[in-house]
């Protein structure tokens, strides 16, 4: 009788998984791969155009729509005198656009521009928080490194406020190349998700305070 043990049962091999088989591209007739890529280059190229043009349209509408508005430039050598022109124009514009009426409002520009302009509001002070930080760390130091003893907040010694100060100060720039940056850019979708990020950020340090305090 044969044995059942289960040595005498023959292995059962697994089946080998086969790799997909990529299949050739073909080419139209009479056309190569290098006159195929040269038509996709061209392509991608165009595109690229394109999408420059429809951005170059769109900020000449958006020039025109702020001209229509009474927003002009000026070129005057006095700096002074050209920045007190600049901001009575910008004034009057504000008022002008605060009373337009419904029919002349059009896309989301004002909107976008609040979130633009909140986001570098929140960099700039951001940053000038740092700034105002670093400055008072390198004045402890200085304070206490002239006394020669215990620094004058928190019992730190002189040379520990340096580094304190020299963080701030490159945070600070950071946060102000940040809010330049963010100003410049033109991009809604960009704009809207930092923003979110932005403001989540604060949520949670409010919440940890709130919670610390309690």
């Amino acid at each position: 009788m044969a044995s059942n043990s289960p040595k005498g049962k023959t292995k059962q091999r697994k089946p080998e998984r086969t790799q997909p088989t990529v299949p050739p591209i073909t080419f139209p007739a009479g056309m190569s791969q290098a006159e195929m890529q040269h038509i996709i280059a061209n392509a991608i190229i165009e595109a690229r155009k394109a999408d420059e043009d429809a951005k170059r349209k769109q900020k000449e509408a958006n020039i025109r729509e702020l001209q229509a508005v009474g927003l002009k430039t000026f070129h005057d050598k006095n700096r002074f005198l050209r920045g007190i022109k600049i901001a009575i124009n910008k004034a009057k514009c504000f008022f002008k656009i605060c009373f337009l009426p419904r029919k002349y409002i059009r896309g989301d520009r004002v909107t976008f521009g609040i979130m633009s302009m909140l986001l570098t509001l929140i960099f700039a002070l951001v940053a000038l928080a740092l700034y105002m930080v670093a400055i008072l760390f390198f004045i402890c130091g200085i304070i206490a490194l002239i006394r020669r003893q215990g620094a004058p907040l928190w019992g730190i010694e002189w040379y520990a406020f340096i580094p304190f100060s020299f963080s701030a100060f490159l945070f600070a720039s950071i946060f102000r190349i940040s809010a330049i940056e963010t100003e410049k850019v033109e991009d809604r979708n960009y704009i809207q998700s930092l923003l979110n990020i932005v403001l989540a950020i604060i949520a949670v340090v409010f919440a940890y305070l709130t919670l610390t305090k309690e």
